[in-house]
């Protein structure tokens, strides 16, 4: 069992944390978004609170990942679907009956990838798409149709971050932070009072909470509606604080490199510590149905987080676990480094496995070794 411990900071950080602090206080002016045009369509082919303490963290090592790379983006869709993107466009996978629905993204642009999806509860689907590293497009799906959205165009990364209020979005990238209103883009810049954030969630009380990393440091920010507040927790020595997953009583975990951080019901915020060793960072995080934690780490490591236990899941050695999503019916599937897709049932035992290759999916038992 591990749990939650408090650790010093070197005192060759506290400069860098006491700079860090100021420019990050010296960002805020009131914001004022400019609206940003519509989309136009393109048609494609169906087939009371403590602060944590800082905790020093390594950078952790790339993995490469061969190219061309079919599995880039995997979520669960409230029916159990799976909507997996990829070179190429994005699929929708039943598990149930194995059948498959691509749609290209080809007729917009050949070869691209998409590294990020959003499923919303109303079944929307949104996609970035990636033209080699070079230009990175958003695309809503609508019905048999993408969207493309305009002027969210950009030369350096765009990523989806999360679904917002009555169909409403929000996009982060390197040059601030976009918001969709349900009709109208809106866009805040670096210097304007909202973060650029890598991850946004909701708390059972309706605050919205976000992350912001930079200089190796994560700053956490909460969002009322109206107004931006980033005064607690305080600043985390850990800049891959990357995802926050919702819990089914509504609190929130934090992914971060080597640690998660759990915001509870009881506004009590509790730092954790994974078991899988040294240098070994975590690459993605899901939250399970009967409410355990799942991680996925840089070294083809799984594991399951119950009552303050941490249980060995799989280790799959010379591949990342890329992807973590759970299924309504309580099932895991996990997307690995060599485009397959794995299921697990809550205890962790293994079920069905696939292999993605450039919009197909077919079942390949070698995947689950």
């Amino acid at each position: 069992m591990t749990l939650s411990r408090n650790m010093n900071v070197k005192n060759s950080h506290l400069g860098m944390y006491i700079i860090i602090l100021a420019l990050l206080a010296a960002c805020a002016v009131t914001p004022s978004p400019a609206s940003l045009p519509t989309a136009t369509m393109v048609s494609p082919t169906a087939t009371d609170t403590p602060s944590p303490s800082v905790t020093p963290t390594l950078s952790p090592k790339v993995t490469t990942t061969l190219e061309p790379d079919y599995l880039s983006a995997m979520v669960c869709d409230t029916e159990g679907n799976l909507w997996i993107g990829g070179l190429g466009g994005v699929l929708k996978f039943d598990p149930a009956t194995e059948a498959i629905v691509a749609y290209p993204l080809d007729k917009y642009a050949p070869n691209l990838q998409v590294p990020s999806l959003l499923v919303t509860q109303e079944e929307t689907v949104w996609a970035v798409g990636m033209e080699r590293f070079q230009a990175w497009k958003l695309f809503r799906l609508d019905g048999e149709t993408w969207s493309k959205q305009e002027n969210i165009d950009n030369t350096r990364p765009i990523w989806l971050v999360a679904e917002g209020t009555e169909g409403t979005l929000w996009v982060g990238s390197d040059f601030g932070t976009y918001y969709y209103d349900g009709g109208i883009w809106h866009q805040y810049g670096y210097w304007e009072d909202v973060p650029l954030m890598k991850t946004f969630a909701r708390t059972s009380n309706g605050t919205w909470w976000g992350t912001y990393t930079c200089c190796m440091m994560t700053s956490f920010f909460q969002f009322d509606g109206n107004t931006w507040t980033h005064d607690r927790p305080g600043l985390v020595l850990d800049d891959f604080v990357s995802r926050i997953a919702t819990a089914p009583d509504g609190s929130l975990w934090f992914k971060g490199g080597y640690h998660l951080y759990h915001y509870d019901t009881n506004l009590v915020w509790t730092p954790y510590t994974h078991t899988v060793g040294n240098g070994d960072w975590i690459r993605t995080l899901t939250i399970a149905s009967n409410s355990d934690v799942w991680i996925g780490t840089d070294e083809g490591q799984i594991q399951r987080f119950q009552d303050e236990v941490w249980y060995d899941i799989r280790q799959y050695p010379n591949r990342s676990i890329e992807a973590l999503d759970s299924a309504p019916d309580g099932t895991v599937w996990a997307g690995t480094s060599d485009d397959c897709i794995i299921q697990f049932d809550r205890d962790g035992a293994t079920g069905k496995s696939y292999r993605v290759r450039q919009l197909d999916v077919f079942p390949d038992s070698t995947c689950s070794n």
